[in-house]
């Protein structure tokens, strides 16, 4: 009896084993429902806070929830570009061939659209499909190249394998009116969203049936609302998915070179007002207590994007979405949410799992106490832009400042190789201008508090923070020690960058050093350029803290330290890096080492590398039970479903990255001149080594530790040259510094 009992048991345990792995392709009670994207496109934030758009107003505040959208691709911002790597879920090249679509009954220069697919794909049984990509393969080996894995039609395969029907309506195509280019320019990218791997969608219209001639409206055409609401009720019953392209905002937009900037704003409004007309038809004829309404526009204006503006507006509503603002557990920021992030989740909205090959994440909308949604977001948006116009000439003009501060200190390193020491002038000279680079981190991260500056602004701002922190840090340093000053500009960098980080991470957002949510992979804890000062500061402060003789418990406290703000770098919660939280392990686990005085060599490598497997291995339990996914996260996931040849494809990715940094970034020259200088000192001056030895021998164990994390983040970072940039600003001009410190105040080792 108890056998059988037993075997009764084991029968039921593996039933539902097996019944759990069976997942329905797409299981649903009640009604159907569905998922409308209304693409609006080349339009602003600012289009949209208009009075008489009154659909779109009430849409935003009292249905649903608004963001701004970053809109990076694997290329440039075109359409072609933004509708296949949103359609890919992954930043992908669509250009030229995602206009390429067609209803399969069409006929291009009298043959029929369905024999050149035919053609094309091997593919016989294509009847079944109204609309076809007559590029997906072309598509597909434009992104084979990529060091990540790129899916075409990723979203289309995905409600394709659930059972699900796709429809596609509209076009945004131009007629030439130019006697020189009298070419027809099709604008069907919007297929590219919906379409599977082999190009096909199952319903739709994307053909010149759906326009209709209009004198006074850019090129002599526009979209037939009348005709597109049909259309629109016909496929809802049959697809629960629908892409529809209004078309009319991007003919406006591709029309304003060709006309005064009067005429091109009364063009653009009178389309949108068409819009606005047919989403308050299109909201008659769905339900948002059961389907989904996403109103999007992939593509930045060419106006907007010569103003530096690429991020474009998101509405997005329907069940169980919080009126408020949109965010994605990709950007983890009120308001901001990418292209990447569509896929993922018109999938989670209908109950399905997002395909792996997707980088992004559901969006959700949060309540937010603004007032005016669009306001707010019109506010973020101007200090994103002004940041991202004066990134380049602050961040270049510093990194060549620091460069010329290298050079001179270079030149005057030759001469006292040949017994021609300093002048006293130049003696004071550098030395505040040692103090003033070591001040920049924490200048260029404090100035972010005044707001949306202009770069003049900017400029002025940096250098009276800069001289303000200079005159103070000298002060510190000749009243009390250097150690004392060194402790001092560290732990207010690393106070005031963890403190933002804990309060949302506003300072970061909006300095020049952190991250551009514009352009940028990267949307919330620290980024390369922050990361990199981290790891100089946070050693060369510790370091500097052990100098200080009268504090008991020294080495306790710096480990407490280092702890705290290791977790800070590899919490996943925080946005962790897996080069920085190899780096900051590698340069503290290094400093800890030295302050033993334990001799370097391969226990010490020993060592880093068991500190930093213990890390990885923290991240990747975290980041598992945490259920988020962060960049270590994906790389976890990616070398377990690729193996080894994945592996290879992220470190060719990250020296691929650094080689191209190498030659176009403005903190490569930096880099070089710092290491050259380097190597020339301990080469030809051990002597000056030695009297640092003698004098502060904790501060030159920190600059050994910080180098060595510059090292390891040159090659563990995507942009590991900039990284290391910033990250070897701390140890070089500290040394510099010492250098200059004269002998007979080495007791004290005051200024």
């Amino acid at each position: 009896m108890t056998n059988k009992i037993h075997k009764i048991l084991l029968l039921i345990l593996f039933a539902l084993i097996f019944m759990s792995q069976l997942q329905p392709a797409y299981a649903q009670t009640g009604p159907t429902r569905h998922f409308i994207i209304l693409v609006v496109d080349q339009i602003s934030l600012n289009n949209l806070d208009h009075p008489d758009l009154a659909h779109f107003q009430a849409l935003i505040q009292k249905n649903g929830a608004i963001g701004l959208m970053n809109t990076t691709t694997g290329g440039s911002q075109t359409a072609d570009n933004a509708f296949t790597t949103i359609g890919s879920g992954s930043r992908a090249i669509g250009s030229p061939g995602a206009a390429q679509s067609f209803n399969t009954r069409e006929t291009i220069n009298g043959q029929l659209v369905a024999d050149i697919y035919q053609r094309r794909n091997n593919i016989r049984d294509i009847h079944a499909y109204q609309v076809v990509n007559l590029s997906a393969e072309q598509m597909k080996n434009m992104n084979k190249d990529k060091h990540y894995e790129v899916r075409i039609g990723a979203l289309g395969d995905a409600l394709h394998e659930a059972g699900l029907k796709t429809a596609v309506l509209g076009n945004s195509d131009l007629p030439s009116e130019e006697t020189n280019l009298p070419r027809y320019t099709y604008g069907r990218q919007a297929a590219a969203l919906l379409m599977d791997g082999n190009g096909r969608v199952d319903y739709g219209v994307v053909s010149g049936d759906i326009l209709t001639a209009d004198r006074q409206a850019p090129f002599g055409i526009r979209t037939d609302e009348e005709k597109l609401l049909k259309l629109l009720k016909q496929y809802y019953t049959q697809s629960p998915v629908l892409v529809v392209d209004f078309g009319d905002t991007s003919r406006a937009a591709a029309y304003s070179s060709s006309i005064s900037k009067p005429m091109a704003e009364r063009q653009l409004y009178s389309a949108l007002h068409r819009a606005d007309h047919f989403l308050g038809e299109l909201l008659q004829v769905i339900n948002l207590e059961q389907d989904y309404l996403m109103v999007l526009t992939p593509t930045p204006s060419e106006a907007n994007k010569a103003q530096g503006n690429t991020l474009t507006p998101l509405i997005f509503a329907g069940p169980g979405i919080e009126k408020g603002l949109l965010t994605s557990g990709t950007t983890h920021r009120p308001g901001i949410v990418t292209n990447t992030d569509v896929a993922a989740t018109v999938l989670h909205s209908l109950g399905l799992a997002v395909s792996e090959e997707m980088i992004g994440q559901p969006m959700k909308g949060i309540s937010a106490e603004t007032g005016s949604y669009l306001q707010y977001l019109s506010q973020a948006q101007e200090k994103l832009v002004q940041n991202t116009l004066r990134r380049v000439p602050v961040l270049s003009t510093v990194a060549s400042y620091i460069l010329g501060v290298l050079a001179l200190s270079l030149v005057m390193f030759i001469l006292r190789l040949f017994n021609h020491d300093y002048s006293r002038i130049l003696k004071k000279i550098l030395l505040y201008n040692y103090l003033a680079i070591l001040t920049l981190p924490l200048g260029l991260l404090a100035m972010a508090g005044l707001g949306a500056l202009t770069v003049a602004q900017s400029f002025m701002a940096l250098i009276l923070i800069t001289f303000v922190l200079t005159v103070l840090l000298h002060r510190l340093a000749r009243n009390k020690s250097l150690s004392h000053a060194m402790v001092a500009v560290c732990a207010a960098f690393i106070a005031l960058l963890f403190t933002d980080l804990f309060l949302g991470a506003n300072l970061i957002l909006n300095s020049p050093l952190g991250y551009d949510p514009q352009y940028g992979a990267r949307f919330y804890g620290i980024g390369n350029e922050l990361m990199g000062a981290v790891i100089g500061a946070a050693t060369l402060g510790a370091a500097a803290f052990m100098n200080i003789k009268q504090f008991k418990g020294r080495l306790v406290l710096v480990a407490a330290m280092m702890l705290g703000v290791l977790f800070v770098m590899v919490y996943p919660g925080l946005g962790s890096k897996g080069g920085a939280s190899i780096s900051v392990t590698a340069a503290f686990v290094t400093l800890l080492w030295l302050s033993l005085g334990l001799p370097t060599g391969k226990k010490q490598l020993f060592m880093v590398a068991a500190s930093v497997l213990a890390v990885m291995l923290f991240i990747s339990l975290a980041d598992f039970l945490g259920g988020s996914r962060t960049h270590i996260g994906r790389a976890v996931q990616e070398i377990q479903t690729g193996g080894l040849s994945s592996m290879l494809d992220i470190i060719i990715r990250k020296l691929e990255m650094d080689f191209r940094l190498m030659r176009y970034s403005y903190w490569s020259g930096m880099l070089v001149a710092s290491i050259f200088l380097m190597l020339l000192m301990f080469k030809f001056q051990f002597d000056f080594l030695e009297h640092i030895r003698k004098r502060t021998p904790d501060i030159l164990n920190g600059c050994y530790a910080a180098l060595f994390g510059a090292a390891v983040a040159l090659f563990t970072n995507d942009a590991g040259i900039i990284a290391a940039a910033t990250a070897i600003i701390y140890p070089i001009f500290t040394l510099l510094l010492l250098n200059l410190v004269p002998s007979d105040k080495t007791s004290q080792n005051s200024i």
